[in-house]
Order: structure tokens, then sequence, then C-alpha cells
């Protein structure tokens, strides 16, 4: 058994809400959903970890690119998938990518289109959270009466992160993202609406084929 270790000696990368104009942070976005749809169609891998700390922007001197960091929980995706007749939603079967493990992990349920909600959520907490580009936070304390989002999904557990979420998607909400986005950010509304109208109506994982990178 061996473990092989890669030392960073510099940084490599910027965070995803350290971007430096909007098409740039709109680019970053599109890289990462394509690095996620090349893992999923070409490695059989969901990276299933999507974070505002994972999300990054790489310099490689003509310019900046999305990419993705901390694989750890990815899983390998089994080859056969499980079909509901009721919804045509196909939900793979998915085990861990370790071999280290003591006992056998549990087969789990996932999806490509849960990583893609995840990053829905990371855009949206840059568009509330920031009020403009390299990472200048926003002072959300500054409004009591508002019921910030971010807030909202920064629940304790997983069943509460899962009940504030579905609800978000159950009732209409967009409204609330027009309500919250900074003015800076106001030109990317449609695309957020879009973005959330297609988790809605659940657009990703009925279709059958991955949505990112269009």
């Amino acid at each position: 058994s061996r473990t092989h270790l890669r030392l960073v000696l510099k940084p490599r990368a910027r965070p995803l809400h350290v971007f430096r104009t909007k098409v740039e942070l709109v680019g970053a976005l599109q890289d990462i959903a394509k690095i996620q749809q090349t893992a999923v169609e070409e490695c059989g891998i969901l990276h299933r970890d999507y974070s505002l700390n994972n999300a990054m922007i790489w310099d490689d001197g003509s310019g900046g690119w999305g990419t993705l960091i901390d694989w750890e929980f990815a899983v390998h995706i089994l080859s056969e998938a499980v079909g509901d007749p009721a919804t045509s939603v196909r939900s793979w079967k998915a085990k861990l990518a370790t071999h280290s493990l003591a006992m056998p992990p549990p087969l789990i349920l996932h999806h490509y289109h849960d990583d893609l909600e995840s990053l829905f959520y990371v855009f949206m907490c840059i568009c509330i959270e920031y009020r403009g580009p390299l990472g200048i936070k926003r002072d959300l304390s500054a409004d009591r009466h508002q019921d910030w989002l971010p807030h909202q999904w920064a629940v304790n557990t997983l069943k509460e992160a899962s009940d504030v979420k579905t609800s978000f998607f159950f009732h209409p909400n967009v409204h609330k993202l027009q309500q919250q986005f900074h003015p800076y950010f106001a030109s990317l509304l449609p695309l957020a609406k879009q973005w959330y109208d297609l988790i809605r109506n659940k657009g990703p994982s009925s279709t059958g084929n991955f949505p990112g990178g269009h």
C-alpha cells in the first residue's frame, strides 16, 4: 500500500469569487460544468463536493479558466443505472472511489444533476454575498429584515439542508433572487432564472443528456 503526496508550494489558482470580470465568472462556471460532464461521460466519475472553496479559476497566462479541486469524495459510477419508469429519471448507483476501507462502502444513489445543483448554489452565493469582483464581500448584516438565502441554506444538518433546498425549488422563489442579488450582478439574473427553472422543472435529470457547457 503506497501513498502518493504532492506538495503545492505556491498558489495555482484563484477562488471563484476572486473573479476579475463577470464574463470571467460565467466562463469559469461553464468550464466547471464541462469538467463535470467530461468526468461523468468519459471517466464515469462524480465529484460530489461542489462548494465555494472547491471552485477555482486557473490562470494559464492567456486568461482564466474554471477548474475544480478536492476530489476526495468522488465516486465511480457503476455500469448499470436504476431507471424509474414513472418519471424516466435515471439515478446512478455509485461506490466510493477507494479500496482502503476495511468494509466495502455501501451503494448510494447519486446523479450528475446533484452536482449541477450544487454549482447553482455556488453561483447564487457569489451573486448575493459579494458586491463586485476580486472577492469584495457584501455586508448582509446591514439589512436585518432580509431573510438572506445563503443564511437559510447554511444549516446544521443534512436533513435541514435537504428540507430548505427542496422547499426553495418546490415553491416559486425566483423573485427572491431578484431581491437579493447585488446590483453589480443584475445582468446575470436572466442566467440565474433560467438555471433555477431547469432545476425546478427537473430538466437536467429527465432529458437523459448532460446539459453542462450549453
